[in-house]
């Protein structure tokens, strides 16, 4: 286990950097493993305290590293298969090469990059690890597909034709490594931002205006 960091927050001019990949002999080094592991750390301690939170990039713990830790298993017992042995794992994902969201714990993308984009979109309220209070409205592909190396073998991954809950999930923390934020791509930032607290107050007016809404 991994010792936890600080997560940057907004504002901080080293989440606009352009994150460098990763190479191949860095893989095993001690200080990669180290950082992968810190991050992982971090996005688990962050969902303990505050209860959601799916996925994190290596640029928000200040490491210019094109790297994401992934973590889909549901907060909710009820719906966690490691929680909860009744529920069928095979109605808990989809079937392919990764089976991510019944991965045993937080999974590192290497390199991550989208190979294909949907030209359908959608609009949604999307949150971020680095302004926990803060709500943005965006506008996201509707479906992606990405590949990664694998943080232990190295090998190329891939998962074609993400459904939408992943999808804008992955086009998130991938911007991310290209120094951009949620905030960035309000359309309007008077409107398009808004405190979480305010989004409680007005959920049901303010869900109105998206297509999609992170459960």
């Amino acid at each position: 286990m991994g010792k936890s960091t600080k997560i940057l927050r907004l504002g901080d001019p080293l989440l606009a950097r352009i994150c460098q990949p990763v190479l191949r002999t860095e893989l095993h080094s001690d200080t990669f493993v180290s950082q992968v592991a810190a991050l992982k750390q971090t996005l688990t301690e962050f969902r303990l305290l505050n209860g959601f939170g799916r996925a994190i990039a290596m640029p928000q713990i200040g490491v210019p590293k094109r790297v994401v830790a992934l973590d889909l298993r549901h907060l909710n017992p009820d719906l966690n298969p490691d929680l909860n042995p009744d529920l069928n794992k095979s109605k808990a994902s989809l079937k392919r090469d990764l089976d991510w969201s019944v991965a045993k714990g937080p999974i590192a993308l290497v390199n991550p990059e989208i190979t294909w984009r949907s030209v359908e979109s959608f609009k949604m309220f999307d949150d971020c690890l680095c302004f926990p209070d803060l709500l943005v409205r965006v506008r996201r592909c509707d479906s992606v597909s990405v590949r990664w190396m694998d943080e232990n073998t190295g090998e190329w991954r891939v998962v074609e034709k993400l459904p939408r809950d992943e999808a804008e999930l992955i086009q998130h923390e991938l911007d991310h490594l290209d120094g951009v934020l949620a905030v960035d791509l309000a359309e309007d930032k008077e409107m398009d931002i808004i405190t979480r607290r305010e989004f409680e107050e007005k959920k049901a007016e303010l869900l109105k205006t998206v297509d999609y809404h992170i459960a």
